[in-house]
């Protein structure tokens, strides 16, 4: 009786490991332009879910990887280029960033608060989406001087939108940053309804010189 129950509990386990490896990832792939006043770049987007959220962005020749839980939360980020890797982490209320930067050491470390830290606006903001919050606060690393920022999303109403041709409706959510500087810049991120797949993006900034950004999903079909 012991060998036949033996035997039976090493074949569920084989049947529970066969199964975990077969469905434990699932993955997303996803193409998008990006357009600054008269130049488009072409970006490529891949989510690969585990235990943990695993997103890869590509634009021209730099590589963005972050490390999130399924609720959005970033654990890790890491920016690679050619004379550029550098990789941010978060341990309680602090995003510890080192790594090289064109070529140069660098070592910094920020101090948040309890609010969570998304990075890619792209999936972190689904689990919001998907809510009955109205609003949320968050921290995001800003790739132009690589200092940290506290900003605010908000829901604005669902509508309709175009991509290539198909009439899909929409989440509204608009992204700005606490404080004076929210009266600087704003963003509009499009979510689809049904699963909170990142459409589209629009962002414009009131300081001179600075043209507007518009990007939108550019897969065959969705």
């Amino acid at each position: 009786m012991k060998k036949i129950t033996l035997q039976k509990s090493s074949c569920v386990l084989f049947l529970l490991l066969l199964t975990s490896q077969t469905v434990a990832k699932t993955l997303e792939s996803h193409t998008y332009l990006e357009t600054t006043g008269s130049q488009t770049t072409i970006l490529t987007w891949d989510l690969e879910l585990e235990d943990t959220a695993r997103i890869i962005a590509r634009k021209n020749d730099v590589t963005f990887y972050n490390i999130c839980d399924l609720t959005g939360y970033t654990h890790e980020w890491e920016m690679r280029k050619a004379a550029t890797a550098v990789k941010a982490y978060r341990q309680n209320e602090r995003i510890y960033f080192q790594g090289t930067l064109e070529g140069e050491k660098i070592s910094k470390t920020f101090i948040i608060d309890k609010h969570p830290w998304y990075q890619p606006l792209t999936f972190s903001l689904r689990s919001f989406i998907a809510s009955e919050q109205k609003s949320t606060f968050f921290w995001m690393i800003r790739l132009d001087n690589f200092s940290v920022i506290k900003m605010e999303a908000t829901k604005k109403e669902t509508e309709c939108i175009f991509i290539n041709g198909e009439k899909i409706e929409a989440h509204r959510v608009w992204v700005q940053p606490t404080g004076l500087l929210s009266h600087f810049w704003h963003g509009q991120y499009w979510y689809r309804k049904t699963d909170g797949l990142f459409l589209q993006y629009k962002g414009k900034s009131i300081l001179p010189g600075i043209k507007k950004t518009i990007i939108r999903i550019n897969d065959e079909t969705l």
